[in-house]
């Protein structure tokens, strides 16, 4: 199985583990602030789930996407800090709807998760 998965998504580093941790976090969160909302639902969590199962397909291009190129997982690590990036943001985003105060250091790994996936240009 361990080979299986190392095929489609590549070696299991640590950018990949804190994917899939802030993954279901951020699942938990949301599914936290539909019950606090009291707009919880079995559609709702499965559609926040089929969300989250649908950012790993794309790893899984991304990984099978430096196979092709010949790169080691620099697609795929792109992919993963642009998803580290976007699910701090709905975390923190989420949180703050929870009425809970973010520390400012936490608001400023969403800037580095995006230059290191290539997402901070400097406009010209």
């Amino acid at each position: 199985m361990d080979q299986y998965l190392q095929y489609i998504f590549g070696e299991n580093n640590i950018i990949f583990q804190v994917l899939l941790y802030f993954l279901g976090v951020n699942y938990l969160l949301q599914l936290f602030l539909a019950i606090y909302r009291k707009k919880i639902s079995y559609q709702f969590a499965f559609y926040a789930f089929l969300k989250k199962l649908a950012i790993f397909l794309v790893i899984a291009v991304a990984h099978q996407t430096d196979r092709v190129i010949g790169d080691e997982n620099m697609v795929r690590d792109g992919a993963a800090f642009f998803y580290l990036a976007n699910e701090l943001l709905t975390m923190i985003e989420t949180l703050m709807q929870l009425g809970i105060k973010i520390p400012k250091v936490l608001k400023n790994l969403v800037e580095v998760f995006k230059t290191n996936a290539g997402e901070n240009h400097e406009k010209k």
